[in-house]
Protein backbone atom coordinates (compact mmCIF):
# COMPACT_ATOMS: atom_id res chain seq x y z
CA UNK A 1 0.00 0.00 0.00
CA UNK A 2 2.62 2.67 1.12
CA UNK A 3 4.50 2.04 -2.29
CA UNK A 4 1.93 2.24 -4.58
CA UNK A 5 0.97 5.40 -3.21
CA UNK A 6 4.64 6.25 -3.65
CA UNK A 7 5.82 6.36 -0.17
CA UNK A 8 8.40 4.38 -0.75
CA UNK A 9 10.27 5.67 2.56
CA UNK A 10 7.69 3.69 3.58
CA UNK A 11 6.91 0.69 2.14
CA UNK A 12 10.93 -0.23 2.69
CA UNK A 13 10.39 0.53 6.51
CA UNK A 14 7.33 -2.26 6.49
CA UNK A 15 9.09 -4.23 4.43
CA UNK A 16 12.51 -4.42 6.34
CA UNK A 17 10.52 -5.24 9.80
CA UNK A 18 8.48 -7.57 8.78
CA UNK A 19 11.40 -9.74 7.25
CA UNK A 20 13.71 -8.88 10.12
CA UNK A 21 11.10 -10.29 12.71
CA UNK A 22 10.50 -12.92 10.48
CA UNK A 23 13.13 -14.35 11.01
CA UNK A 24 12.70 -15.22 14.74
CA UNK A 25 10.43 -18.12 12.99
CA UNK A 26 11.04 -21.46 10.49
CA UNK A 27 8.15 -19.99 8.54
CA UNK A 28 8.30 -20.25 4.71
CA UNK A 29 5.44 -17.76 4.42
CA UNK A 30 7.99 -15.06 5.26
CA UNK A 31 9.91 -15.79 2.05
CA UNK A 32 7.36 -13.31 0.54
CA UNK A 33 8.40 -10.31 2.50
CA UNK A 34 12.58 -10.92 1.43
CA UNK A 35 11.41 -10.85 -2.33
CA UNK A 36 9.60 -7.98 -2.30
CA UNK A 37 12.16 -6.04 -0.24
CA UNK A 38 14.70 -6.81 -2.03
CA UNK A 39 12.54 -5.93 -5.41
CA UNK A 40 11.75 -2.70 -3.73
CA UNK A 41 15.42 -1.89 -2.61
CA UNK A 42 16.66 -2.56 -6.00
CA UNK A 43 13.78 -1.39 -8.52
CA UNK A 44 12.64 2.07 -6.65
CA UNK A 45 15.99 2.97 -4.76
CA UNK A 46 18.96 1.30 -7.25
CA UNK A 47 20.54 -0.90 -4.24
CA UNK A 48 20.85 -4.30 -6.20
CA UNK A 49 23.87 -4.50 -3.71
CA UNK A 50 21.50 -4.34 -0.77
CA UNK A 51 18.83 -6.52 -2.98
CA UNK A 52 21.72 -9.38 -3.00
CA UNK A 53 22.52 -9.38 0.89
CA UNK A 54 18.39 -9.38 1.46
CA UNK A 55 18.02 -12.53 -0.73
CA UNK A 56 21.05 -14.12 0.54
CA UNK A 57 20.38 -13.82 4.02
CA UNK A 58 17.05 -15.03 3.23
CA UNK A 59 17.84 -18.15 1.58
CA UNK A 60 20.08 -19.03 4.81
CA UNK A 61 16.84 -18.18 6.41
CA UNK A 62 14.57 -20.35 4.11
CA UNK A 63 16.28 -23.13 2.21
CA UNK A 64 13.80 -24.98 0.94
CA UNK A 65 12.10 -21.86 0.18
CA UNK A 66 12.45 -22.34 -4.12
CA UNK A 67 11.51 -18.90 -4.87
CA UNK A 68 13.98 -17.48 -2.96
CA UNK A 69 16.59 -19.18 -4.94
CA UNK A 70 14.90 -18.27 -8.07
CA UNK A 71 14.70 -14.23 -7.00
CA UNK A 72 18.60 -14.57 -6.14
CA UNK A 73 19.40 -15.92 -9.27
CA UNK A 74 17.02 -13.32 -11.59
CA UNK A 75 19.06 -10.59 -9.53
CA UNK A 76 22.66 -12.31 -9.93
CA UNK A 77 21.29 -12.42 -13.68
CA UNK A 78 20.35 -8.40 -13.69
CA UNK A 79 23.32 -8.05 -12.24
CA UNK A 80 25.35 -9.48 -15.37
CA UNK A 81 26.48 -12.28 -13.21
CA UNK A 82 25.38 -15.61 -15.21
CA UNK A 83 27.33 -17.94 -13.90
CA UNK A 84 26.69 -17.49 -10.09
CA UNK A 85 22.96 -17.25 -11.36
CA UNK A 86 23.38 -20.94 -12.99
CA UNK A 87 24.98 -22.07 -10.14
CA UNK A 88 22.63 -21.18 -7.95
CA UNK A 89 19.69 -22.79 -9.90
CA UNK A 90 22.12 -25.61 -10.00
CA UNK A 91 22.18 -26.27 -6.86
CA UNK A 92 18.76 -25.39 -6.00
CA UNK A 93 17.46 -28.58 -8.27
CA UNK A 94 19.51 -30.77 -6.46
CA UNK A 95 17.13 -30.43 -3.41
CA UNK A 96 13.76 -32.59 -2.62
CA UNK A 97 11.16 -30.44 -3.79
CA UNK A 98 7.51 -31.49 -2.72
CA UNK A 99 5.49 -29.24 -4.91
CA UNK A 100 4.91 -29.80 -8.56
CA UNK A 101 4.20 -25.70 -8.75
CA UNK A 102 7.26 -24.86 -7.18
CA UNK A 103 9.78 -27.75 -9.15
CA UNK A 104 8.19 -26.03 -12.63
CA UNK A 105 9.28 -22.82 -11.17
CA UNK A 106 12.56 -23.57 -11.11
CA UNK A 107 13.02 -25.41 -13.92
CA UNK A 108 11.48 -22.75 -15.90
CA UNK A 109 13.70 -19.67 -14.60
CA UNK A 110 16.98 -22.33 -15.70
CA UNK A 111 15.24 -23.00 -18.91
CA UNK A 112 15.48 -19.32 -19.54
CA UNK A 113 18.61 -18.44 -18.34
CA UNK A 114 19.69 -21.08 -20.60
CA UNK A 115 17.53 -20.31 -23.75
CA UNK A 116 17.67 -16.53 -23.56
CA UNK A 117 20.57 -15.39 -21.94
CA UNK A 118 23.27 -18.55 -22.39
CA UNK A 119 21.71 -19.05 -26.03
CA UNK A 120 22.08 -22.78 -25.59
CA UNK A 121 18.89 -24.32 -26.88
CA UNK A 122 20.05 -27.93 -26.48
CA UNK A 123 20.70 -27.17 -22.68
CA UNK A 124 17.43 -25.38 -22.69
CA UNK A 125 15.53 -28.52 -24.25
CA UNK A 126 17.48 -31.34 -21.93
CA UNK A 127 16.57 -29.21 -18.64
CA UNK A 128 13.03 -28.74 -19.54
CA UNK A 129 12.97 -32.45 -20.12
CA UNK A 130 14.47 -33.46 -17.07
CA UNK A 131 11.98 -31.14 -15.27
CA UNK A 132 9.22 -32.74 -16.64
CA UNK A 133 10.42 -36.14 -15.57
CA UNK A 134 10.94 -34.78 -12.30
CA UNK A 135 7.32 -32.96 -12.15
CA UNK A 136 5.39 -35.10 -14.61
CA UNK A 137 1.75 -33.29 -13.48
CA UNK A 138 3.43 -29.55 -13.68
CA UNK A 139 1.75 -28.11 -16.85
CA UNK A 140 3.95 -25.22 -17.10
CA UNK A 141 7.11 -26.97 -17.81
CA UNK A 142 4.94 -28.26 -21.23
CA UNK A 143 4.31 -25.15 -22.10
CA UNK A 144 7.76 -24.08 -22.34
CA UNK A 145 8.58 -27.36 -23.74
CA UNK A 146 6.26 -26.42 -26.45
CA UNK A 147 8.01 -23.06 -26.66
CA UNK A 148 11.37 -24.77 -27.49
CA UNK A 149 9.95 -27.57 -29.97
CA UNK A 150 8.43 -24.58 -31.89
CA UNK A 151 11.52 -22.51 -32.13
CA UNK A 152 12.85 -25.75 -33.06
CA UNK A 153 10.81 -26.04 -36.16
CA UNK A 154 8.88 -28.99 -34.54
CA UNK A 155 5.66 -27.64 -35.11
CA UNK A 156 3.72 -31.44 -34.05
CA UNK A 157 5.61 -31.79 -31.07
CA UNK A 158 4.82 -28.38 -30.01
CA UNK A 159 1.18 -29.23 -30.62
CA UNK A 160 1.45 -32.21 -28.56
CA UNK A 161 3.19 -30.18 -25.65
CA UNK A 162 0.92 -27.40 -25.62
CA UNK A 163 -2.54 -29.59 -25.52
CA UNK A 164 -0.83 -31.90 -22.48
CA UNK A 165 -0.11 -28.51 -20.75
CA UNK A 166 -3.83 -27.43 -21.50
CA UNK A 167 -5.39 -31.58 -20.48
CA UNK A 168 -3.70 -30.90 -17.07
CA UNK A 169 -4.62 -27.45 -16.64
CA UNK A 170 -5.99 -25.30 -19.00
CA UNK A 171 -3.94 -21.29 -18.54
CA UNK A 172 -4.40 -18.36 -20.11
CA UNK A 173 -0.01 -18.66 -20.93
CA UNK A 174 -0.55 -21.68 -22.19
CA UNK A 175 -3.45 -20.59 -24.92
CA UNK A 176 -1.61 -17.81 -25.81
CA UNK A 177 1.82 -19.32 -26.66
CA UNK A 178 -0.13 -22.21 -28.81
CA UNK A 179 -2.29 -19.33 -30.46
CA UNK A 180 0.89 -17.16 -31.44
CA UNK A 181 2.53 -20.45 -32.89
CA UNK A 182 -0.82 -21.48 -34.94
CA UNK A 183 -0.63 -17.68 -36.16
CA UNK A 184 2.99 -17.66 -37.29
CA UNK A 185 2.85 -21.45 -38.75
CA UNK A 186 0.32 -20.32 -41.82
CA UNK A 187 3.16 -22.23 -44.09
CA UNK A 188 2.45 -25.39 -43.01
CA UNK A 189 -1.24 -24.79 -43.87
CA UNK A 190 -0.51 -23.86 -47.48
CA UNK A 191 -1.38 -26.71 -50.02
CA UNK A 192 0.85 -24.90 -52.98
CA UNK A 193 3.44 -22.09 -52.98
CA UNK A 194 0.48 -20.11 -55.12
CA UNK A 195 -0.75 -16.74 -53.61
CA UNK A 196 -4.32 -18.19 -53.20
CA UNK A 197 -3.31 -21.00 -51.03
CA UNK A 198 -1.13 -19.10 -48.73
CA UNK A 199 -3.49 -16.09 -48.32
CA UNK A 200 -6.17 -19.22 -47.18
CA UNK A 201 -3.69 -20.74 -45.24
CA UNK A 202 -3.33 -17.39 -43.34
CA UNK A 203 -7.04 -16.95 -42.93
CA UNK A 204 -7.08 -20.45 -41.65
CA UNK A 205 -3.94 -20.05 -39.27
CA UNK A 206 -5.57 -16.47 -37.67
CA UNK A 207 -8.82 -18.49 -37.24
CA UNK A 208 -7.58 -21.06 -35.43
CA UNK A 209 -5.75 -18.47 -33.09
CA UNK A 210 -8.60 -16.90 -32.66
CA UNK A 211 -10.30 -19.85 -31.78
CA UNK A 212 -7.35 -20.81 -29.32
CA UNK A 213 -7.51 -17.59 -27.70
CA UNK A 214 -11.27 -17.68 -26.89
CA UNK A 215 -10.68 -20.61 -25.72
CA UNK A 216 -8.32 -19.53 -23.10
CA UNK A 217 -10.37 -16.59 -21.72
CA UNK A 218 -13.39 -19.07 -21.45
CA UNK A 219 -10.69 -21.09 -19.06
CA UNK A 220 -9.00 -18.00 -17.86
CA UNK A 221 -11.00 -14.96 -18.35
CA UNK A 222 -8.86 -12.46 -15.80
CA UNK A 223 -5.56 -13.05 -17.37
CA UNK A 224 -4.58 -9.52 -18.78
CA UNK A 225 -1.73 -10.87 -21.40
CA UNK A 226 -4.19 -12.89 -23.13
CA UNK A 227 -6.06 -10.48 -23.94
CA UNK A 228 -2.98 -8.24 -24.66
CA UNK A 229 -1.76 -10.89 -27.24
CA UNK A 230 -5.01 -11.77 -28.85
CA UNK A 231 -5.53 -7.67 -29.82
CA UNK A 232 -2.35 -7.68 -30.68
CA UNK A 233 -2.79 -10.27 -33.51
CA UNK A 234 -6.19 -8.90 -34.77
CA UNK A 235 -4.03 -5.71 -34.93
CA UNK A 236 -1.20 -7.31 -36.77
CA UNK A 237 -3.77 -8.46 -38.89
CA UNK A 238 -5.51 -4.73 -39.52
CA UNK A 239 -8.89 -5.73 -37.44
CA UNK A 240 -8.56 -2.51 -35.78
CA UNK A 241 -12.18 -2.90 -34.75
CA UNK A 242 -11.88 -6.13 -33.68
CA UNK A 243 -8.58 -5.45 -31.46
CA UNK A 244 -10.50 -2.78 -29.58
CA UNK A 245 -13.32 -4.62 -28.61
CA UNK A 246 -11.00 -7.92 -27.24
CA UNK A 247 -9.02 -4.57 -25.21
CA UNK A 248 -12.32 -3.37 -24.04
CA UNK A 249 -13.37 -7.26 -23.00
CA UNK A 250 -10.37 -7.40 -20.89
CA UNK A 251 -10.79 -3.97 -19.06
CA UNK A 252 -14.31 -4.41 -18.61
CA UNK A 253 -13.32 -7.87 -16.86
CA UNK A 254 -11.00 -6.41 -14.45
CA UNK A 255 -8.12 -9.07 -15.73
CA UNK A 256 -4.87 -9.38 -14.09
CA UNK A 257 -2.40 -7.54 -15.68
CA UNK A 258 -4.48 -4.61 -16.87
CA UNK A 259 -1.75 -2.33 -17.17
CA UNK A 260 -0.57 -4.44 -20.40
CA UNK A 261 -4.43 -4.08 -21.31
CA UNK A 262 -4.41 -0.42 -21.27
CA UNK A 263 -0.97 -0.41 -22.60
CA UNK A 264 -2.38 -2.37 -25.68
CA UNK A 265 -5.34 -0.22 -26.08
CA UNK A 266 -3.03 2.82 -25.86
CA UNK A 267 -0.66 1.03 -28.91
CA UNK A 268 -3.86 0.78 -30.97
CA UNK A 269 -5.17 4.46 -30.75
CA UNK A 270 -1.28 5.56 -31.71
CA UNK A 271 -1.26 2.91 -34.69
CA UNK A 272 -4.64 4.69 -35.87
CA UNK A 273 -3.51 7.82 -35.63
CA UNK A 274 -5.33 9.11 -32.78
CA UNK A 275 -2.76 10.83 -30.68
CA UNK A 276 -4.95 12.38 -28.41
CA UNK A 277 -7.61 9.32 -27.59
CA UNK A 278 -4.08 7.44 -27.01
CA UNK A 279 -2.82 10.02 -24.13
CA UNK A 280 -6.65 9.59 -22.73
CA UNK A 281 -6.12 5.48 -22.30
CA UNK A 282 -2.50 5.69 -21.24
CA UNK A 283 -3.31 8.08 -18.20
CA UNK A 284 -6.42 6.08 -17.77
CA UNK A 285 -4.44 3.00 -17.39
CA UNK A 286 -2.13 4.80 -14.72
CA UNK A 287 -5.00 5.99 -12.84
CA UNK A 288 -6.84 2.68 -13.01
CA UNK A 289 -3.31 0.98 -11.74
CA UNK A 290 -3.04 3.63 -9.00
CA UNK A 291 -6.76 2.95 -7.76
CA UNK A 292 -6.35 -0.85 -7.92
CA UNK A 293 -5.93 -3.11 -5.14
CA UNK A 294 -2.69 -4.60 -6.59
CA UNK A 295 0.43 -2.94 -6.76
CA UNK A 296 1.00 -3.10 -10.93
CA UNK A 297 4.30 -1.62 -12.43
CA UNK A 298 2.83 1.12 -14.30
CA UNK A 299 6.49 2.41 -15.57
CA UNK A 300 5.97 1.30 -19.36
CA UNK A 301 2.63 3.35 -19.49
CA UNK A 302 4.65 6.35 -18.04
CA UNK A 303 7.35 5.63 -20.57
CA UNK A 304 4.68 5.52 -23.13
CA UNK A 305 2.58 8.67 -22.19
CA UNK A 306 6.51 10.87 -21.75
CA UNK A 307 7.41 9.68 -25.02
CA UNK A 308 4.45 10.72 -26.97
CA UNK A 309 3.83 14.29 -24.89
CA UNK A 310 7.43 14.52 -26.28
CA UNK A 311 6.35 13.40 -29.57
CA UNK A 312 3.93 15.96 -29.95
CA UNK A 313 6.07 18.70 -29.06
CA UNK A 314 4.77 19.28 -25.35
CA UNK A 315 8.32 19.14 -23.70
CA UNK A 316 6.43 20.56 -20.57
CA UNK A 317 3.80 17.76 -20.12
CA UNK A 318 7.12 15.39 -21.18
CA UNK A 319 8.88 16.10 -18.18
CA UNK A 320 6.55 15.88 -15.87
CA UNK A 321 5.43 12.39 -16.82
CA UNK A 322 8.89 11.50 -16.71
CA UNK A 323 9.78 12.69 -13.08
CA UNK A 324 6.96 11.34 -12.24
CA UNK A 325 7.76 8.03 -13.63
CA UNK A 326 11.33 8.51 -11.79
CA UNK A 327 9.97 9.23 -9.07
CA UNK A 328 8.05 5.75 -8.92
CA UNK A 329 10.96 4.16 -10.48
CA UNK A 330 14.20 5.98 -10.23
CA UNK A 331 16.39 3.09 -11.94
CA UNK A 332 14.34 2.67 -15.06
CA UNK A 333 16.46 3.20 -18.05
CA UNK A 334 13.97 3.65 -20.02
CA UNK A 335 12.57 6.18 -17.79
CA UNK A 336 15.73 8.22 -17.51
CA UNK A 337 16.38 7.82 -21.23
CA UNK A 338 12.92 9.91 -21.93
CA UNK A 339 13.95 12.53 -19.37
CA UNK A 340 17.27 13.32 -20.69
CA UNK A 341 16.03 13.13 -24.15
CA UNK A 342 13.26 16.00 -22.90
CA UNK A 343 16.23 17.72 -21.11
CA UNK A 344 18.25 17.85 -24.65
CA UNK A 345 14.71 19.05 -26.04
CA UNK A 346 14.15 21.80 -23.54
CA UNK A 347 18.04 22.81 -24.37
CA UNK A 348 18.93 21.98 -20.68
CA UNK A 349 22.60 20.51 -21.81
CA UNK A 350 24.18 19.10 -18.65
CA UNK A 351 20.61 17.81 -17.22
CA UNK A 352 20.35 15.77 -20.03
CA UNK A 353 23.83 14.22 -19.52
CA UNK A 354 23.05 13.50 -15.51
CA UNK A 355 19.77 11.83 -16.92
CA UNK A 356 21.85 9.88 -19.74
CA UNK A 357 24.55 9.06 -16.98
CA UNK A 358 21.89 7.52 -15.29
CA UNK A 359 20.32 5.40 -17.80
CA UNK A 360 23.26 3.76 -18.92
CA UNK A 361 24.72 3.23 -15.40
CA UNK A 362 20.93 1.45 -14.31
CA UNK A 363 21.22 -0.69 -17.96
CA UNK A 364 24.88 -0.96 -19.22
CA UNK A 365 22.94 -2.48 -22.37
CA UNK A 366 20.71 0.34 -22.94
CA UNK A 367 21.99 0.79 -27.04
CA UNK A 368 19.51 3.48 -27.45
CA UNK A 369 20.81 5.84 -24.26
CA UNK A 370 24.60 5.13 -25.62
CA UNK A 371 23.10 6.39 -28.86
CA UNK A 372 21.22 9.16 -28.02
CA UNK A 373 24.38 10.57 -25.23
CA UNK A 374 26.28 10.15 -28.70
CA UNK A 375 24.48 12.07 -30.91
CA UNK A 376 24.09 14.79 -28.05
CA UNK A 377 27.79 15.31 -27.53
CA UNK A 378 28.51 14.91 -31.10
CA UNK A 379 26.16 17.95 -32.06
CA UNK A 380 27.86 20.10 -29.00
CA UNK A 381 30.91 19.42 -30.81
CA UNK A 382 32.66 16.92 -27.89
CA UNK A 383 33.82 14.75 -30.78
CA UNK A 384 35.90 13.13 -28.15
CA UNK A 385 33.16 12.44 -25.95
CA UNK A 386 30.66 11.17 -28.64
CA UNK A 387 33.36 8.71 -29.80
CA UNK A 388 33.86 7.40 -26.42
CA UNK A 389 30.45 7.01 -25.57
CA UNK A 390 29.82 4.88 -28.92
CA UNK A 391 32.50 2.96 -28.32
CA UNK A 392 30.91 1.89 -24.66
CA UNK A 393 27.88 1.39 -26.38
CA UNK A 394 29.38 -1.27 -28.95
CA UNK A 395 31.34 -2.71 -26.18
CA UNK A 396 28.07 -3.74 -24.01
CA UNK A 397 25.73 -4.16 -27.66
CA UNK A 398 27.83 -4.83 -30.88
CA UNK A 399 24.90 -6.25 -32.85
CA UNK A 400 22.92 -3.05 -32.11
CA UNK A 401 22.87 -1.74 -36.08
CA UNK A 402 22.07 2.31 -34.97
CA UNK A 403 25.39 2.22 -32.78
CA UNK A 404 27.43 1.68 -35.81
CA UNK A 405 25.15 3.95 -37.82
CA UNK A 406 25.62 7.18 -35.89
CA UNK A 407 29.48 6.27 -34.77
CA UNK A 408 30.23 5.84 -38.64
CA UNK A 409 28.17 8.99 -39.44
CA UNK A 410 30.07 10.83 -36.66
CA UNK A 411 33.51 9.90 -38.81
CA UNK A 412 32.27 11.14 -41.61
CA UNK A 413 31.00 14.26 -40.37
CA UNK A 414 34.52 15.05 -39.23
CA UNK A 415 36.24 13.64 -42.41
CA UNK A 416 37.69 10.74 -41.49
CA UNK A 417 36.93 8.72 -43.92
CA UNK A 418 39.18 5.41 -43.28
CA UNK A 419 37.77 4.95 -40.03
CA UNK A 420 34.08 5.78 -40.83
CA UNK A 421 34.65 3.19 -43.54
CA UNK A 422 35.90 0.98 -41.44
CA UNK A 423 33.19 1.40 -38.94
CA UNK A 424 30.37 0.70 -41.28
CA UNK A 425 31.97 -2.15 -42.79
CA UNK A 426 32.90 -3.58 -39.06
CA UNK A 427 28.43 -2.63 -38.32
CA UNK A 428 27.44 -4.54 -41.48
CA UNK A 429 29.73 -7.43 -40.38
CA UNK A 430 28.00 -7.58 -36.92
CA UNK A 431 24.47 -6.66 -38.33
CA UNK A 432 24.44 -8.01 -41.89
CA UNK A 433 20.34 -7.80 -42.56
CA UNK A 434 20.33 -3.59 -41.75
CA UNK A 435 20.04 -1.99 -45.02
CA UNK A 436 21.38 1.86 -43.69
CA UNK A 437 24.56 0.91 -42.65
CA UNK A 438 25.14 -0.56 -46.49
Amino acid sequence: LEAQTGDFDAARLALSEGAEASLKTQKVESAPLFIAWARLEEKNFGRSDLAFDILHKAVGHCPDEVNLHIALAQLELRMGRVTSARNILSKAAEQPISQSRRGGALYNAWVNLEQKVVQDEPRALALVREGIEKFPAEQSLYQTLGTLLDRKGDYEGAVAAFRESIRIHPTGAAFVAWALMEERHKSTKATSPSAASVLSAERKSVEEARRLFERGIRSDPTHGPLYNAYGAMELRHRNADAARQVFERGIAGNCSGMVHVWHGLGTLELRLGNIEEANAVFRSGIERADMGANIEDTSFLLHSLGTLELQSQRPAEACAVFSEGIKRYPNNSHLLLGAALTEHKLNEIESARTFFRRAVRADRKHAHAWQAWGVLEAREGQIKAARTLYESGLKECEDHAALWQAYGMLEVQVEATDRARALFKAGVERCPENVHLL
